[in-house]
Protein backbone atom coordinates (compact mmCIF):
# COMPACT_ATOMS: atom_id res chain seq x y z
CA UNK A 1 0.00 0.00 0.00
CA UNK A 2 2.85 2.36 0.83
CA UNK A 3 4.34 1.75 -2.62
CA UNK A 4 0.99 2.59 -4.21
CA UNK A 5 0.74 5.86 -2.24
CA UNK A 6 4.27 6.83 -3.23
CA UNK A 7 3.52 6.07 -6.87
CA UNK A 8 0.44 8.31 -6.76
CA UNK A 9 2.41 11.07 -5.09
CA UNK A 10 4.97 10.75 -7.88
CA UNK A 11 2.20 11.05 -10.46
CA UNK A 12 0.93 14.23 -8.84
CA UNK A 13 4.39 15.74 -8.69
CA UNK A 14 5.16 14.74 -12.27
CA UNK A 15 1.87 16.17 -13.47
CA UNK A 16 2.35 19.52 -11.80
CA UNK A 17 3.96 22.00 -14.15
CA UNK A 18 7.38 23.09 -12.98
CA UNK A 19 7.92 26.69 -11.96
CA UNK A 20 10.85 28.96 -11.27
CA UNK A 21 11.67 30.43 -7.89
CA UNK A 22 11.26 34.01 -9.09
CA UNK A 23 8.56 36.10 -7.47
CA UNK A 24 5.55 37.08 -9.49
CA UNK A 25 3.66 40.36 -9.50
CA UNK A 26 1.74 39.20 -6.44
CA UNK A 27 4.97 38.84 -4.43
CA UNK A 28 4.62 35.07 -4.05
CA UNK A 29 7.46 32.87 -5.25
CA UNK A 30 6.67 30.07 -7.68
CA UNK A 31 7.73 27.56 -5.01
CA UNK A 32 4.90 28.80 -2.77
CA UNK A 33 2.20 28.84 -5.43
CA UNK A 34 -0.49 26.19 -5.68
CA UNK A 35 -0.90 26.78 -9.42
CA UNK A 36 1.90 27.37 -11.90
CA UNK A 37 2.13 30.34 -14.21
CA UNK A 38 0.05 30.58 -17.34
CA UNK A 39 3.20 30.24 -19.43
CA UNK A 40 4.11 26.98 -17.68
CA UNK A 41 0.69 25.47 -18.34
CA UNK A 42 0.90 26.49 -22.00
CA UNK A 43 4.34 24.85 -22.37
CA UNK A 44 3.69 21.58 -20.51
CA UNK A 45 3.68 18.12 -22.10
CA UNK A 46 -0.08 17.62 -22.34
CA UNK A 47 -0.02 13.91 -23.15
CA UNK A 48 2.10 13.12 -20.08
CA UNK A 49 0.07 15.44 -17.87
CA UNK A 50 -3.22 13.88 -19.03
CA UNK A 51 -2.06 10.38 -18.16
CA UNK A 52 -0.92 11.52 -14.73
CA UNK A 53 -4.07 13.50 -13.96
CA UNK A 54 -6.30 10.61 -15.02
CA UNK A 55 -4.37 8.40 -12.58
CA UNK A 56 -4.77 11.04 -9.86
CA UNK A 57 -8.51 11.39 -10.53
CA UNK A 58 -8.85 7.63 -10.05
CA UNK A 59 -6.99 7.67 -6.72
CA UNK A 60 -8.50 6.39 -3.48
CA UNK A 61 -7.06 9.43 -1.71
CA UNK A 62 -9.62 12.25 -1.69
CA UNK A 63 -6.92 14.92 -1.33
CA UNK A 64 -5.15 13.70 -4.46
CA UNK A 65 -8.46 13.64 -6.37
CA UNK A 66 -9.47 17.13 -5.24
CA UNK A 67 -6.04 18.57 -6.03
CA UNK A 68 -6.14 16.98 -9.46
CA UNK A 69 -9.60 18.46 -10.07
CA UNK A 70 -8.27 21.93 -9.33
CA UNK A 71 -5.29 21.45 -11.64
CA UNK A 72 -7.46 20.02 -14.42
CA UNK A 73 -9.88 22.94 -14.10
CA UNK A 74 -6.97 25.38 -14.34
CA UNK A 75 -5.61 23.62 -17.44
CA UNK A 76 -8.99 23.97 -19.15
CA UNK A 77 -9.30 27.61 -18.06
CA UNK A 78 -5.90 28.43 -19.53
CA UNK A 79 -6.29 26.23 -22.62
CA UNK A 80 -10.04 26.55 -23.36
CA UNK A 81 -9.69 25.25 -26.91
CA UNK A 82 -7.84 22.11 -25.84
CA UNK A 83 -9.46 18.76 -26.48
CA UNK A 84 -9.38 16.80 -23.24
CA UNK A 85 -12.12 14.20 -23.74
CA UNK A 86 -10.42 11.64 -21.50
CA UNK A 87 -10.05 14.11 -18.64
CA UNK A 88 -13.59 15.34 -19.12
CA UNK A 89 -14.93 11.78 -18.94
CA UNK A 90 -13.05 11.18 -15.67
CA UNK A 91 -14.33 14.48 -14.24
CA UNK A 92 -17.93 13.72 -15.26
CA UNK A 93 -17.68 10.30 -13.63
CA UNK A 94 -16.46 11.89 -10.39
CA UNK A 95 -19.35 14.39 -10.45
CA UNK A 96 -21.71 11.41 -10.15
CA UNK A 97 -19.63 8.79 -8.33
CA UNK A 98 -17.15 10.79 -6.23
CA UNK A 99 -16.65 9.51 -2.67
CA UNK A 100 -17.61 12.73 -0.89
CA UNK A 101 -20.07 15.56 -1.55
CA UNK A 102 -17.10 17.96 -1.76
CA UNK A 103 -15.43 15.88 -4.47
CA UNK A 104 -18.69 15.56 -6.41
CA UNK A 105 -19.29 19.32 -6.21
CA UNK A 106 -15.75 20.21 -7.27
CA UNK A 107 -16.03 17.70 -10.12
CA UNK A 108 -19.35 19.28 -11.12
CA UNK A 109 -17.75 22.75 -11.22
CA UNK A 110 -14.77 21.40 -13.18
CA UNK A 111 -17.20 19.75 -15.60
CA UNK A 112 -18.89 23.11 -16.16
CA UNK A 113 -15.49 24.59 -17.02
CA UNK A 114 -15.12 21.86 -19.65
CA UNK A 115 -18.67 22.35 -20.95
CA UNK A 116 -18.60 26.17 -21.09
CA UNK A 117 -15.04 27.51 -20.84
CA UNK A 118 -16.17 30.87 -22.25
CA UNK A 119 -18.36 31.46 -19.21
CA UNK A 120 -15.23 31.48 -17.03
CA UNK A 121 -13.06 33.95 -18.99
CA UNK A 122 -12.62 36.26 -16.02
CA UNK A 123 -11.65 33.40 -13.72
CA UNK A 124 -8.97 32.35 -16.21
CA UNK A 125 -7.29 35.75 -15.79
CA UNK A 126 -7.14 35.60 -12.00
CA UNK A 127 -4.32 34.22 -9.85
CA UNK A 128 -5.45 31.85 -7.10
CA UNK A 129 -3.54 31.00 -3.94
CA UNK A 130 -5.10 27.55 -3.59
CA UNK A 131 -7.78 25.19 -4.89
CA UNK A 132 -10.41 26.54 -2.50
CA UNK A 133 -10.10 30.05 -3.97
CA UNK A 134 -10.47 28.64 -7.48
CA UNK A 135 -13.59 26.64 -6.63
CA UNK A 136 -15.14 29.59 -4.77
CA UNK A 137 -14.57 31.75 -7.86
CA UNK A 138 -16.04 29.10 -10.18
CA UNK A 139 -19.03 28.67 -7.89
CA UNK A 140 -19.56 32.43 -7.76
CA UNK A 141 -19.53 32.65 -11.55
CA UNK A 142 -22.08 29.85 -11.84
CA UNK A 143 -24.34 31.50 -9.25
CA UNK A 144 -24.14 34.94 -10.85
CA UNK A 145 -24.80 33.47 -14.29
CA UNK A 146 -27.81 31.49 -13.12
CA UNK A 147 -29.23 34.38 -11.11
CA UNK A 148 -28.63 36.73 -14.03
CA UNK A 149 -30.43 34.36 -16.40
CA UNK A 150 -33.29 34.00 -13.92
CA UNK A 151 -33.67 37.77 -13.61
CA UNK A 152 -33.94 38.20 -17.38
CA UNK A 153 -36.52 35.44 -17.69
CA UNK A 154 -39.17 37.33 -15.77
CA UNK A 155 -38.59 40.85 -17.05
CA UNK A 156 -40.89 42.31 -19.67
CA UNK A 157 -39.16 43.12 -22.95
CA UNK A 158 -39.01 46.82 -23.71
Amino acid sequence: MKRHAMLLAGFVLAALPAGSSAQGADGVSADQRYFSSRRTYEAMDLSRARKNYIACLASDNEGVVQSALAQVAMIKLILPGGKFEDLQAAVNSLAVCGKSPETRYEAYLTGLVFDSPGMFRQEAKTTYQDADQLFVALSGRVQSTLIGANDRKYVRPR
